[in-house]
């Protein structure tokens, strides 16, 4: 009789432990960068094997035919063409690396004022012009 007492305490532990994990810590706004070099960013939760991104947006670079210049945006992951599920599970071995983002910050402020686009334009700098300086002949 002890031993089921026992047998019973261990498979509720195990089971707060479980819910806990997985519903109990605050999902934080991330940006994830994978293996292949693509860029994701949303509400970041770390599992054991896996890397969970909740409501995420990835980072798409083209370039703008006029111009020449790069032109990116953060667009919604629900958005895309086969309207996937808002969660995003990546195997761990293929995460580079992940960085929290502060919920102040102007990134972060820009996703959660587009949510009903699914649209963030992201301004890139351009680089200067530097005119080059003619060299003398080399004798």
């Amino acid at each position: 009789m002890k031993i089921k007492w026992i047998i019973l305490g261990i498979v509720i532990l195990v089971l707060i432990i479980f819910l806990v994990y997985f519903f109990g810590f605050e999902q934080k706004p991330a940006v994830v960068v994978i293996a292949n070099g693509d860029i994701y960013v949303g509400k970041l939760k770390v599992g054991f094997n896996n890397v969970y991104l909740k409501d995420p947006w990835f980072l798409q670079t083209q370039i703008d035919p006029q111009t020449g210049q790069p032109q990116r945006a953060l667009l919604k992951w629900t958005n895309t063409i086969w309207q996937p599920k808002s969660m995003i599970v990546f195997n761990r071995k293929n995460v580079i690396f992940w960085s929290y983002l502060n919920k102040e910050s102007d990134l972060w402020k820009g996703i959660e004022r587009n949510k009903e686009s699914g649209v963030l334009l992201i301004q890139v700098p351009q680089q200067p012009q530097t005119p080059q300086q003619p060299q003398a002949p080399r004798q």
